[in-house]
């Protein structure tokens, strides 16, 4: 390598440093006490766990799969992410409004749309008033699968019409979000049944997927869906309000989520800190 590259990878390589501790003095800013680790000295210390950190490393967990070596716990982490997007999404909507899960969890009860995917997906045609698009032939019966279709919710408006409004709504925790974002999406579903309005695509991600400056970090990558990542969850959910951290709030999530054993496994390798 001449002297020349030498120094333009060096030139490239500090700035890529620069700007690592950019995005960690940012989260540090936004997160406040709920952020886990400090920075001193361009170092970077994993600090006292709380519950409101501790909620923080499970979705640094759920961001990094592939550095968590127990498939056990892999598992696990993918199920209880789904029951925090849940959990959020029915914070978002109306005190009357049905919202359930539709994929298949490993750890919940699905009482609602459960057994083979032509039968669930048949009772949310219902659910929703529309018509079936779709013949039960068109699934296999060994099929038990979500369509890519994780949550569901919609408001009654007091008749069984169609017409209201629905939210689809899908929980991605590897970077293949991006793609994913579209399995949930009103076009993703219209060969299963009409849809008189599209509806609301949301996408719930464990990554804190923001600029240094706050701003989405790959704008483009946001395909007509409604981004619910690391920094939102940990607003919808109670925890960090305008920098406020809410420790009851987040010690009711530890305990709902159940997720302390889960951060024992700390299968972590520097990544999206």
């Amino acid at each position: 390598m001449s002297g020349d590259s030498e120094a333009e990878l060096n030139d490239a390589q500090r700035a890529r440093a620069a700007e690592v501790f950019e995005y960690l003095q940012e989260r540090e800013r936004v997160y406040g006490a709920a952020y886990p680790f400090y920075l001193n000295q361009r170092r970077l210390y994993l600090t006292d766990i709380s519950d409101s950190r501790s909620l923080y490393l499970f979705l640094l967990h759920c961001s990094v799969l592939r550095y968590v070596p127990s498939a056990a716990d892999r598992t696990r982490l993918t199920a209880r992410f789904e029951e925090l997007s849940l959990e959020v999404l029915r914070a978002l909507m109306p005190p009357a409004a049905q919202v359930h899960l539709f994929g298949k969890n490993a750890e919940m009860q699905n009482g609602r749309y459960a057994g083979q995917l032509a039968d669930k997906l048949d009772r949310l045609v219902s659910d929703l008033g529309e018509q079936a698009r779709f013949d039960k032939t068109d699934f296999g019966p060994k099929d038990f699968g979500d369509n890519g279709l994780d949550l569901v919710a919609w408001v009654p408006m007091g008749d069984e019409l169609n017409g209201r409004p629905v939210v689809f709504g899908q929980c991605a925790c590897t970077p293949q979000w991006v793609s994913k974002q579209h399995t949930s999406s009103g076009a993703a579903f219209n060969e299963v049944m009409s849809q008189t309005v599209d509806p609301l695509n949301m996408c719930f991600i464990p990554f804190d997927f923001r600029r240094a400056d706050g701003a989405w970090y790959k704008r483009p990558s946001i395909h007509r869906s409604i981004p619910v990542d690391r920094r939102r969850l940990m607003s919808l959910s109670g925890v960090v309000k305008d920098g406020v951290i809410n420790e009851l709030t987040a010690s009711d999530w530890a305990e709902k989520l159940d997720y302390a054993a889960l951060n024992s496994s700390r299968g972590l390798a520097g990544k999206d800190l």
